[in-house]
């Protein structure tokens, strides 16, 4: 709960965690995301993956960026929840579609 609650307190979130990356959008926050480096760039997938899907991607702090810059550029959360929205529906059709196709499964 206090981990938690560092985000849902905070102005802005600057992370290289995935998992803070998402804090920071459930609670709305003003964020960037510093890539990683050397042996964990792969890491930096998704956090590419979830920007672009909830079209956010210029959150990825670039060589020679200016962070306050970055930072004072508002996120429209209005815009981010619709993507979300549309992709659990996606993911929830997904999912009871799968399920009844193994058998005698309702999903409503």
């Amino acid at each position: 709960a206090e981990f938690l609650a560092l985000f849902r307190d905070c102005e802005c979130v600057i992370t290289n965690s995935f998992h803070a990356a998402v804090f920071a959008i459930i609670f709305e926050k003003q964020f960037v995301i510093i890539p990683q480096r050397r042996e964990r760039v792969h890491q930096n997938a998704r956090f590419h993956s979830l920007l672009r899907m909830l079209g956010i991607s210029n959150r990825m702090v670039k060589v020679n960026e200016d962070i306050v810059n970055l930072m004072e550029e508002k996120i429209e959360y209005c815009a981010v929840h619709a993507r979300l929205q549309a992709l659990r529906s996606l993911s929830m059709n997904f999912l009871r579609g799968s399920l009844e196709k193994i058998g005698n499964f309702d999903c409503n």
